[in-house]
């Protein structure tokens, strides 16, 4: 993505939300999308976690910059959400998850 087109994008959020991206590990990646999410600050203290975490009953708004690396279809669901998927399905699946506790990164492979 280009500064010009980055920029448009960023017009189109609140201009007091903070920007943020995913923690840990290293390397650069290219950003892809961006997307308005929920944050409760300064959460995390531990040096592999990043320091805020994504919270949907929050009421701090957070630009996030999603970087090449991540999934085109990666979303962002809670626990009823994820529910009803596997309702919807009704055929078996086999799942792949990765992440921490609080994030859980769910792909279905076919």
């Amino acid at each position: 993505m280009k500064v010009n087109e980055l920029l448009a994008l960023l017009s189109q959020m609140p201009a007091n939300a903070d920007v943020v991206v995913k923690g840990y590990d290293e390397g650069v990646d290219d950003v892809v999308d961006i997307a308005l999410i929920q944050i409760r600050r300064d959460v995390h203290k531990e040096w592999y976690y990043g320091k805020h975490e994504i919270d949907e009953t929050s009421h701090i708004q957070a630009v996030l910059l999603q970087g090449q690396s991540a999934s085109q279809n990666d979303v962002i669901i809670d626990g009823d959400e994820l529910s009803a998927i596997a309702a919807g399905v009704g055929e078996t699946i086999q799942v792949q998850f990765t992440g921490r506790d609080d994030i859980l990164a769910m792909r279905i492979i076919p």
